[in-house]
């Protein structure tokens, strides 16, 4: 096709958008919504991601002891259980050590340990273990009779791994609903810019224009509305980024959140992409039936 030809297809497009702008505007903020939860689905699949990969890199055992163990009873249980099959690292932590960890971790709700008055916390053996050697190490570990109790987290990186999947399941039907969306409306409005231009098309027809050459506007209206759609997702997304990062961790601080710009970029790339794939798909559904629709229209 000639350049005149696609200036020619453009100007039909734009023309017939601006007549029917308000139709279009809200059109664009309905796609760029769907297509906004698109890119907060992919943003968070990648998130849950990097979290379950971290977590099952970091599996864990504790190790509470007695209350009257020594310092030098503590270092020495240390020593032993680094000498266990499937131990990769093990260190001490002193009752005070965890409550200023605690302290970290509440943030700015750390002054309700004020109210407990004494110190609630046990000194503890962190133990990093291979996640198959887990259940293993902890059975070992409560034999000590240092060892007042032994927690092991392999039940709570299943769980984790498990909402991992969940969310995962959860974010590709979110994608695949607000595809459906984008293309539905796309379909709606090419349906509705070829019945308004009916007249003009039946003159196209009644001339010997060839089925693609009506056609092509209607799909360019998809393409275009698709793209203005995916850029006003595209900016939301990336524009939340810097402010959604700080909130989340400070609501769930106990999770390694991993909010890069990366991910943003992916989810807003991915939003603009589906934008215009699926406008264009719903545009090219809709002028489908051409050949049914130039006999009625004639």
């Amino acid at each position: 096709m000639t350049a005149d030809a696609w200036t020619y297809f453009l100007r039909q497009a734009l023309s017939v958008m601006w007549r029917s702008r308000r139709l279009y505007l809200g059109s664009v903020l309905t796609v760029a919504l769907a297509l906004t939860l698109v890119g907060g689905a992919v943003i968070g699949r990648l998130n849950l991601h990097a979290v379950g990969t971290l977590a099952q890199s970091r599996s864990e055992i504790t190790v509470y002891l007695d209350p009257g163990t020594s310092p030098a009873a503590s270092q020495a249980l240390v020593l032993r259980l680094k000498r266990l099959s499937g131990v990769q690292a093990a260190h001490f932590v002193s009752a005070d050590q965890a409550l200023s960890e605690m302290r970290v971790v509440l943030g700015p709700n750390a002054a309700i340990l004020r109210q407990l008055g004494q110190n609630p916390f046990t000194a503890y053996i962190g133990v990093t273990v291979r996640p198959e050697a887990a259940t293993a190490v902890a059975r070992r570990a409560r034999a000590f009779p240092q060892v007042a109790w032994v927690q092991d987290n392999t039940a709570v990186l299943e769980r984790l791994g498990a909402l991992v999947a969940l969310a995962g399941a959860v974010g590709w039907g979110v994608e695949a609903a607000a595809v459906v969306v984008a293309a539905a409306v796309a379909a709606h409005v090419t349906r509705l810019a070829m019945w308004a231009r009916r007249e003009e098309i039946a003159t196209l027809v009644w001339m010997g224009a060839a089925p693609w050459f009506i056609a092509m506007p209607f799909l360019l209206e998809g393409l275009i509305l698709g793209a203005a759609s995916g850029l006003v997702a595209a900016a939301l997304l990336v524009a939340s980024g810097s402010a959604l990062s700080p909130e989340l961790q400070h609501l769930l601080p106990f999770l390694p959140w991993q909010l890069r710009a990366g991910d943003f970029g992916a989810g807003a790339g991915m939003a603009f992409g589906l934008g215009v794939l699926a406008s264009l798909a719903g545009s090219a559904v809709a002028v489908q039936p051409f050949r049914r629709a130039e006999r009625s229209l004639v």
